[in-house]
């Protein structure tokens, strides 16, 4: 399978006063080369390429005014939860659910970052005050735990992270 998560970027959102990008959409290809057809969240099938992306539309997280990032961390657990991570106007919001049936939930209280899932365990990695932080959470859930924070040392303007062989690793640019 291969799922993409993505904002959209459009003159006619930017007219009515949304900056930069506007909406969460979610699809999924049965084929991982991603040339047939295409799913909705909700299941529904449609031909590539896709030419409305309204139904592939599972949040708003933010309104005119606000300023969201250009793109979601995202991961899809190895038993189909979902979740996101969205930087709308300065704050990160969590959209979760366990099965795709399950209606999207919505929380906060986690750093700036990228998503990983190993097993039934979601794990975001990013920084707070320029250090290192990652928390963790079961998968379909809200229930964050902090894994670990550095408080001493350099500091770092940002990151960008990988998985590779079983391990996670965090590129770092200091500040």
């Amino acid at each position: 399978r291969m799922y993409a998560c993505w904002h959209r970027r459009h003159k006619a959102d930017h007219e009515v006063g949304y900056i930069n990008n506007r909406g969460l959409y979610l699809a999924c290809c049965e084929d991982a080369s991603g040339t047939g057809d295409w799913f909705t969240a909700a299941g529904e099938k449609h031909s590539f390429p896709l030419s409305d992306l309204e139904p592939f539309k599972i949040a708003e997280p933010s309104g005119p005014g606000e300023r969201m990032s250009s793109g979601a961390s995202f991961v899809i657990t190895p038993s189909g939860a979902f979740h996101a991570g969205v930087n709308a106007d300065g704050k990160m919001k969590h959209y979760y659910r366990l099965r795709s049936t399950d209606e999207l939930q919505v929380g906060d209280g986690i750093p700036f970052g990228s998503l990983y899932a190993v097993g039934d365990t979601v794990y975001v990695i990013g920084l707070e005050e320029g250090r290192p932080v990652i928390f963790s959470t079961r998968e379909g859930t809200q229930d964050w735990r902090e894994e670990l924070r550095l408080t001493t040392g350099r500091t770092y303007s940002h990151g960008v992270s990988t998985m590779a062989d079983g391990a996670i690793y965090y590129y770092l640019m200091e500040s």
